[in-house]
């Protein structure tokens, strides 16, 4: 008789997905790994010239992440029904940022090279 009441009075449980995501703070956490991609990229592009387009591919598979992430139907729904829109949007700002800022340092720093140079 307690099991058949149990089973009647149980009511769907919904897990949260923001607990399980990696954030502290959810105006920064949107920003760690692309900003370390872009510092990354920077010391790389100092230190060898041309070598701070590597890391585009970890800035690629950071955008099919996040990508896969927010279309998923189960998953996307519900980071933007308990994280927001804010977060949704400051993501995709934080990849288009890691995968331009590689290629825009890399094509000034050329020019400048070759200016001074020259």
């Amino acid at each position: 008789m307690a099991l058949l009441a149990v089973l009647v009075l149980v009511s769907p449980a919904q897990a949260e997905v923001s607990d399980k995501m990696l954030i502290v703070d959810h105006r920064v956490d949107p920003w760690i790994w692309p900003a370390a991609l872009c510092i990354a990229a920077l010391a790389l592009e100092i230190k060898w010239p041309r070598f701070g387009l590597a890391t585009l591919p970890f800035s690629a598979l950071l955008a099919f992440g996040i990508y896969s992430e927010f279309n998923d139907p189960y998953v996307g729904p519900a980071i933007l029904h308990e994280l927001g829109e804010a977060y949704v949007r400051n993501s995709w700002i934080a990849i288009g940022f890691a995968l331009l800022f590689p290629v825009a340092l890399t094509f000034s720093l050329n020019i400048r090279r070759r200016r001074m140079g020259a």
